[in-house]
């Protein structure tokens, strides 16, 4: 019986141990993004004025791995609003963020 005692208890902490083992699960994960900047932008003939709609012109959007071309569209005009083509901030192209 003394024998089966430290059997036992060398039989309970191994038991333990890989049990705690198997719950442990923790996750690393690091994103090292370098100054990539949007290829040259790609010129597309506009097509001819639709009335009542804006035509936007293509451009490169950041799909958080790649720049991914978005074509140009029509964009139903809205009353009292003025519509900008999309542009880089003052100071982000330096950056890399544009």
């Amino acid at each position: 019986m003394k024998r089966l005692a430290p059997l036992a208890m060398a039989s309970l902490l191994l038991a333990f141990f890989a049990s705690a083992q198997a719950g442990a699960d923790i996750r690393w994960g690091v994103t090292i993004s370098g100054g990539t900047t949007p290829p040259p932008v790609r010129y597309e003939p506009p097509p001819p004025p639709r009335n009542g709609y804006v035509w936007v012109e293509g451009y490169w959007n950041w799909n958080g791995s790649a720049f991914v071309w978005v074509p140009g569209h029509w964009l139903l005009a809205r009353a009292g609003y003025e519509y900008a083509q999309p542009h880089c901030p003052p100071g982000q192209r330096k950056k890399g963020n544009c």
